[in-house]
């Protein structure tokens, strides 16, 4: 699994992150980390009221499994 290719479309696809979490979320994916990128993502998701489609939520989960991640981390995000 490319985790870079997964969370750079993950990024792409949701582009409603405050400045701040946009800046950090980009640091760590410049860096190869991974981990950081997706915790990031999933804050910014659940800190934003951000509601996502269950293809996203999929991604973000599949991301998270692979990198054995705990569920806590996407289990609140909201879905359409």
């Amino acid at each position: 699994m490319d985790l870079n290719i997964l969370l750079r479309d993950i990024f792409k696809k949701i582009q409603k992150f405050s400045g701040e979490h946009e800046k950090y979320i980009l640091e760590y994916l410049e860096h190869r980390e991974w981990e950081l990128a997706l915790i990031s993502i999933c804050s910014a998701i659940e800190q934003g009221n951000i509601t996502i489609d269950k293809k996203d939520f999929c991604k973000i989960e599949e991301a998270g499994l692979y990198m054995d991640l705990d569920k806590l981390f996407w289990e609140s995000i909201q879905t359409q």
